[in-house]
């Protein structure tokens, strides 16, 4: 009899056994990790074709040969250190190779910049990030109304040695000449000016030396509603250039 109750027991612990090893286990999602989402340019006075890699990897297709004032798309990476190496594709040197920190949920503009040396006291090539928003908020410009930021880049000339224009930017639009932005220049805190309610149609952007008043460069632009402009002044003191860039706002996206 004992030895019955023994085997009962027995017989209904393996039972609870085998039923508990067929209970299927909950699914534990991982949590997101923090993203930012950037684009990368070639704004370079000197080297005019980069092949740049992030953490050992190329996001996107462009990134394998990014041609002067060629710009990417936007892109996920992940948020906070990375590290990014730029070979020249001419020389197939590598030019740079440093970390640069992105920001969670920050949307980011990163351009490279500067002239390329190899003897470091005369090397200035480096980047700049431009903030264009913020993944979880509505970026969008005020109805009926256009995005429009200025970014300053010209960079110092190497040979020969020259300093970077001050700039006053003009709004030349069907022959006005009327002042926007005065003294814009390479300084920290004033290398670039956003206009969050622009007015939309045909306009025209006149770039004057600020002691001269001579025209280092201009642009013309059809501006459209709901949409984001980015000029960015470019190349180098002695070759200073204007290009812009035009983009839908980005879709806002949970955390």
């Amino acid at each position: 009899m004992r030895l019955k109750k023994i085997a009962l027991i027995l017989s209904s612990l393996l039972l609870a056994i085998g039923i508990f090893s067929c209970v299927e286990e909950p699914t534990v999602e991982a949590p997101a990790r923090p993203f930012a989402v950037i684009r990368i340019g070639n704004f370079s006075a000197n080297v005019a074709n980069l092949v740049v890699t992030i953490d050992g990897t190329t996001p996107v297709a462009e990134l394998s040969d990014l041609a002067y004032q060629e710009v990417t798309p936007f892109f996920d990476v992940i948020a906070g250190q990375r590290l990014i190496t730029i070979v020249d594709k001419a020389t197939n040197d590598t030019i740079y190779n440093k970390k640069i920190n992105f920001s969670s949920y920050n949307e980011v503009s990163c351009f490279f910049t500067g002239e390329y040396s190899t003897v470091d006291t005369l090397n200035n090539f480096n980047y700049a990030t431009f903030a264009e928003g913020l993944t979880y908020y509505d970026n969008s410009p005020v109805q009926g109304k256009a995005y429009i930021s200025f970014l300053y880049l010209i960079t110092q000339a190497l040979n020969p040695l020259t300093d970077q224009p001050r700039i006053d930017v003009y709004d030349g639009t069907a022959g006005k000449d009327s002042l926007i932005i005065e003294d814009f220049n390479k300084d920290e805190g004033f290398n670039d000016v956003r206009f969050t309610d622009a007015a939309v149609g045909g306009r025209k952007f006149v770039f004057k030396k600020l002691l001269t008043t001579d025209v280092v460069a201009s642009d013309s632009v059809q501006i459209q509603a709901g949409k984001r402009y980015l000029f960015v002044l470019t190349g180098n003191a002695i070759n200073p250039g204007i290009m812009h860039l035009e983009n839908d706002p980005l879709p806002v996206r949970g955390k």
